[in-house]
């Protein structure tokens, strides 16, 4: 894992304990956290809604588990004591041989007002009033009532992190109506019908989290997302989504692990890594290198910000200057229905690129440039891809941290393991190929060839293999690798 940072505190492994439970296949047992621990236990049943104007829009029904052992506050507004609840939506696709995991559609935040004394998860605790989600309890909340457009509040206005909100009921505009208003929406043509099964081209699931403020004081905030998969049917004008039972897929609601960890369940060799930042919440960086032939490897990357206030604001990595970059491309959710401060949805604008000599970079409009700019927000997953001519090596991603740093949470960026392009090869000290290496035989035949008067089994006098033959980099180049050192 993950977690070092500049113009900060280097953090530790020790403050992270609590993703122990967000790790793939990671399930926390039934009072084995300390304080309050709320779960997505299961994602049973779904509704369906009309689609307008080329939008469509689900819900999903959602049952809580408190896995702690101390009873979880659950008190309705005004109030700010209780779980508010996200609903999102992921697709797994192949494009051009590579896959991809994306996140296409989302809602606004349902808010608890009682809780009840299910068995979902553990045996319940009862503590004997609607107030209190006890020990072991679960409590259910069906896909119609998730969807009760009047009770749905923006994201903007819940830290996840501490989990705290206003007192004063969900803010928002009350202008808004319609079948999709408020309610979990995806572009029709962003799905396809499923066919069900691990070995499906295109797949679909569905996440829900929890936040709440006491879960979040005593350190479990980072369990409290789950996913299941999704079947599709029907046809683009209408679509109907429920939860899978087809063989292979993830007929189950995987428990405390956000939708990210699907995607290394729907194709080998992607990397996720958790990058925690002191003082603030979790990133999980997703990366995947995929061979197209022909000297082509395609680099896709996914960014889920689970519960960090700061956001993130920049994406960006180190390259081998040779190196060459096409098709470089940008992805992620949409916000809708005025889902913003001010009633004003969030900027929705693709982030800039930026090619240097040795930096590819991604970044929105700062906090100061514009506060409604497209930050990777909590509960959103952000991608970013290129096609690069050299196969890939561990490396990390630079992420920049959105908003300014405070006295508890310092960062300004934070590092995290992902596959990145390697280097290209330089040629061999053993220029002249005579077997020995490193003499003055091949200094000589190295200068001879700079001047034109390369022998027949002389490297190239483009050394460094950057396009330019005979500069002062392949000269320093040549120095550094006859000193046994790297390109």
């Amino acid at each position: 894992m993950s977690n070092s940072l500049r113009n900060g505190v280097v953090g530790s492994c020790a403050l992270a304990v609590a993703l122990m439970a967000g790790q793939a296949g990671a399930q926390t047992a039934c009072g084995g956290s300390v304080g309050p621990d709320v779960i997505v236990g299961d994602l049973p049943a779904t509704t369906n809604f009309s689609p307008v104007g080329g939008i469509d829009a689900y819900s999903m029904a959602t049952t809580s588990c408190n896995v702690g052992n101390t009873v979880l506050l659950w008190n309705a507004f005004p109030s700010n004591t209780h779980p508010a609840i996200t609903q999102n939506m992921y697709r797994f696709s192949r494009v051009d041989g590579s896959g991809r995991f994306e996140h296409i559609g989302m809602s606004w935040l349902k808010h608890g007002f009682t809780a009840l004394t299910g068995n979902v998860c553990c045996t319940c605790q009862n503590p004997g009033n609607g107030s209190r989600l006890g020990v072991g309890c679960s409590d259910p909340y069906t896909a119609g009532r998730n969807a009760s457009q009047s009770g749905l509040g923006p994201h903007w206005q819940v830290n996840a992190h501490t989990g705290v909100f206003p007192t004063n009921g969900p803010a928002g505009g009350t202008g808004g109506s319609g079948s999709i208003y408020r309610r979990l929406q995806f572009a029709t043509t962003d799905v396809v019908a499923t066919s069900g099964g691990s070995a499906a081209a295109t797949r679909f699931f569905g996440e829900s989290q929890y936040v709440a403020q006491d879960d979040a004081a005593a350190g479990n905030q980072n369990n409290n997302a789950s996913h299941r998969e999704l079947a599709i049917s029907g046809t683009v004008s209408d679509w109907t989504v429920n939860f899978s039972s087809a063989l292979g897929s993830v007929a189950n609601t995987s428990r405390g692990n956000p939708a990210i960890r699907a995607w290394a369940t729907c194709e080998p060799g992607v990397t996720l890594t958790n990058t925690q930042v002191p003082g603030d919440g979790l990133f999980i960086v997703g990366s995947k290198a995929t061979d197209l032939g022909n000297g082509v490897w395609h680099y896709e990357y996914a960014v889920l910000n689970l519960n960090a206030d700061r956001n993130g604001g920049s994406f960006s990595m180190d390259i081998d200057p040779r190196v060459t970059i096409t098709n470089a491309g940008f992805s992620s959710p949409k916000y809708h229905d005025g889902d913003g401060e001010a009633n004003i949805n969030f900027v929705n604008a693709p982030w800039t690129y930026t090619k240097t000599a040795n930096q590819l970079s991604w970044a929105c409009e700062t906090p100061t440039a514009n506060i409604r700019a497209n930050a990777i927000r909590w509960a959103t997953t952000y991608n970013f891809r290129f096609d690069a001519n050299v196969a890939p090596m561990n490396g990390e991603i630079t992420l920049g941290i959105w908003k300014a740093p405070t006295a508890g949470s310092p960062a300004t960026e934070m590092q995290s393991a992902a596959q990145i392009p390697g280097m290209l090869p330089c040629g061999s000290a053993d220029f002249n190929g005579d077997g020995d290496i490193g003499t003055d035989a091949d200094i000589e035949a190295f200068f001879a060839c700079l001047a034109g008067n390369c022998c027949a089994t002389c490297g190239d006098a483009d050394f460094n293999a950057d396009g330019d033959i005979g500069t002062d980099a392949d000269i320093e180049a040549f120095f550094r690798v006859l000193g046994g050192g790297n390109c």
